[in-house]
């Protein structure tokens, strides 16, 4: 199955919390005025019953009250349903509503309505509401910025610049500040009067940060004649946003550019060149990194010829496989030529070459010691032992981890190796076994591997009858690491333990384990400074403009640091379906969440990080293929964030993150027809999803072993079992050489417990 990892670093974390495309920021690509006027026709036809002639209503209080409140919220979701006819039903119903309130509620019925009508690109009606919608006093500054969008998006260029400009001068520090800009300088263009553009990109300035501002300066530049700035602009953001999909525009620009400006074309220094040639290496765009790299080859001199004749080579290495333009590249400075080896390495590990890596190594160390950074070295010896922990060759794997914790006992995956190196000899029942586990707390007390000590050696206490040693190493776990796997392992054996047991002495390395880190309160008050945008924040939410909230929270959360404001963001991003930045957001307020009690946290807290969307599929297919509901949706959790469109790098998609081929063969199983795009639809998806999983179960025989499956693959997982007899599940999780599958495993079944202690009451 899918190698979709869960675990958040901090580079992961931020781009999980950034990647979020705001509610304001969708749907605003121009249509040709032909199409236009052909749907608004066909709109006029088909509303010849619209639901503005819908029967009268009994009519309501004029003021609003708690009921029509929750009324209009529960209408304005519903209208965002993906089932058109129980968004149609709403639409009508608010319609009708619209007309007998006044107030708040009828101005904010009337922005939900507006966005109903705007995302079917019904642009007439949406214009109507949203001008009506411009009373709140609230959320007027939305319902003019989405009328600017539509007259955008409808290709009305003069009433969008004037919407736009009206919106940017009134808030100037809205949070749509920026989408707001983009749309008004491309509709700048569009009316032929780029210097507007030009005049309120300089402006801002957050311009200079933002590939899309930057591409539309540029084309606003290009549009009013100034060709030298246009160019600048297109290059920075070719050369500084590489992975941006403006890149790909600035780069035709800049071709324009050249060619019109000829020898008077401002050319990039080579600094900037070197940059975006190093971004898309870094990120295995090997193809489009070989061409700028090969173009810096032919124009450089010196070591930077020598680093890109490297990186050509590299990149053709990864292309074709081979190590041929890497053998037949002669460098003289040491350190690149360790890189070339290095890459040598890689081919030949891909190639399981055991000998050609051994010896790659062996001229990276000589190379070491002729005064090359001993960085590479130390990453190959790594990598190697890498590849022998993987084929299950834990005796090889351990002399190389042991040569780099002798070259660099500190180093960023010194943890990883000298955790091996003790579970080694623990699986070999070494006498030094416990020696090397509390080295492991001694040496990298704020390591990951901390509970896995803390629990194998209290097993390793328990087999030498040492039953208060045991007690103490087992306390210390379930309390510091309240809610995760080994944790609960560790209350699972405090069970068994003697009731009564010596006092357990002194065990020093206890103390060297850090505590865990304080949490501020999450229900402060919300500071005064930002109470504008807190009440602004509650009304869009009150509409099912999720994304919007979530915004405001988060800016009204960073100028004023007040907890609840980010707890709000968390829930907003829950209520817009974007659980795993919920999931982000929550964790930045409360960092190590699972080694907390769950006590000791908001159950609505824990329900934002352990969200259950899809509750009643899960419980059915559960309930259909005899499997644990908390474990499928512990599963869903890991593998998807419960998107049911995600589709991993491998390929696999939907909620359960069904492959292809899988799905393929296990629709015939169960009697389905197959198609790849069906996969993205939840019912489809946990209906194959399920059975395979079953499938596993039945086929492995626990839990553990049918994850590793899922996550790894049944052959490996085969292997696995076969190496060696385990004496317990937690042995044999402990044991997968895999550093993401056996989290996986480990995160699943934790996962599956905190839900069932969430959910199944309720």
């Amino acid at each position: 199955m899918s190698n979709y990892q869960r675990r958040f670093p901090a580079p992961l974390l931020l781009a999980i919390l950034l990647s979020v495309t705001p509610l304001a920021a969708v749907g605003t690509q121009k249509r040709p005025a032909a199409h236009h006027a052909a749907s608004h026709a066909s709109a006029q036809t088909k509303r010849t019953t619209h639901p503005r002639a819908a029967k009268q209503i009994p009519a309501t209080l004029k003021s609003p009250t708690a009921a029509q409140a929750r009324e209009l919220e529960t209408l304005a979701r519903r209208m965002r349903d993906p089932n058109k006819h129980v968004a149609s039903a709403a639409f009508v119903r608010l319609t009708a509503l619209n007309r007998q309130w006044t107030g708040p509620q009828h101005d904010r019925a009337a922005l939900a309505l507006g966005y109903y009508d705007y995302s079917r690109g019904q642009y007439a009606y949406a214009r109507t509401w949203f001008r009506s919608a411009r009373r709140d006093p609230v959320l007027g500054r939305y319902a003019l910025y989405w009328e600017g969008l539509t007259a955008d998006a409808a290709g009305q260029d003069d009433d969008a610049v004037a919407l736009l400009g009206d919106f940017l001068r009134q808030y100037p520090d809205s949070v749509m500040k920026e989408p707001a800009l983009a749309a008004f300088a491309d509709a700048a263009v569009g009316v032929k009067q780029p210097e507007r553009a030009i005049a309120a990109l300089h402006a801002y300035s957050g311009t200079s940060d933002s590939a899309k501002l930057l591409l539309g300066l540029a084309l606003a530049e290009e549009s009013a004649g100034d060709l030298s700035a246009a160019a600048r602009d297109f290059e920075t953001v070719y050369y500084r946003f590489p992975l941006k999909d403006q890149a790909r525009d600035a780069g035709k620009g800049i071709d324009r550019m050249r060619a019109a400006l000829g020898a008077k074309f401002p050319e990039a220094p080579t600094a900037d060149r070197i940059a975006r040639a190093q971004a898309l290496f870094e990120n295995r765009r090997w193809r489009d990194a070989r061409v700028d790299w090969a173009q810096l080859r032919d124009s450089v001199t010196g070591v930077e010829h020598d680093r890109a004749a490297l990186r050509v080579a590299e990149c053709d290495a990864q292309i074709h496989r081979s190590t041929a333009a890497l053998e037949s590249l002669t460098l003289t400075d040491p350190t690149l030529d360790a890189d070339r080896w290095l890459a040598i390495f890689l081919v030949y590990r891909a190639h399981d070459d055991q000998d050609g890596m051994q010896a790659a190594v062996a001229e990276m160390t000589k190379l070491a010691a002729a005064g090359a950074e001993a960085e590479t070295v130390n990453r190959a010896l790594f990598l190697m032992g890498n590849y022998y922990w993987a084929h299950l060759k834990r005796s090889q794997a351990v002399g190389y981890y042991t040569l780099l914790l002798g070259r660099h006992p500190a180093g960023e995956e010194a943890a990883t190796a000298h955790w091996r190196i003790a579970w080694t000899a623990y699986l070999q029942n070494s006498p030094d076994a416990a020696v090397q586990i509390r080295a492991q707390i001694d040496n990298y007390p704020d390591s990951s591997y901390i509970p896995d000590a803390l629990y194998w050696l209290g097993n390793l206490a328990e087999r030498s009858d040492n039953i208060a040693a045991a007690r103490a190493y087992y306390e210390k776990l379930s309390s510091r690491f309240v809610e995760t796997y080994f944790g609960r392992l560790a209350r699972q054996r405090l069970g068994r333990l003697r009731a009564k047991a010596d006092a357990p002495g002194v065990l020093p390395v206890l103390d060297r384990i850090p505590p865990i880190p304080p949490v501020s309160p999450l229900a402060d008050d919300v500071p005064a400074s930002v109470r504008s945008q807190y009440e602004r924040a509650q009304a869009l939410h009150s509409i099912a403009f999720d994304d919007s909230a979530m915004l405001e929270f988060r800016t009204a959360y960073q100028e004023s640091k007040a907890p609840r404001l980010l707890v709000d963001a968390a829930r907003a991003a829950q209520d817009a379906k974007h659980y795993l930045t919920g999931a982000a957001l929550v964790r930045l307020l409360v960092p190590d969440l699972e080694s907390r009690p769950l006590d000791a946290v908001p159950a609505d807290i824990w329900r934002i990080v352990y969200p259950l969307p899809y509750a009643d599929l899960i419980r059915f297919y559960s309930r259909h293929y005899d499997i644990d509901p908390m474990l499928l949706a512990s599963l869903i959790r890991q593998e998807s964030g419960f998107q049911p469109d995600a589709v991993s790098s491998a390929g696999a998609i939907g909620l359960a993150q069904v492959e292809p081929y899988t799905g393929r063969k296990w629709s015939h199983k169960v009697h389905y027809w197959y198609s790849r795009r069906r996969l993205m639809d939840p019912r489809y998806n946990l209906r194959v999803g399920g059975a395979y999983f079953k499938a596993l179960i039945q086929q492995f025989g626990s839990p553990e072993a049918a994850l590793a499956a899922y996550n790894a693959g049944e052959d490996r997982v085969n292997a696995w079992l076969a190496d060696r007899h385990y004496d317990d599940p937690a042995e044999f999780v402990e044991s997968i050489p895999f550093s993401q599958t056996r989290h996986y495993v480990q995160v699943v079944l934790n996962g599956s417990v905190i839900y069932r202690r969430l959910y199944e009451a309720h």
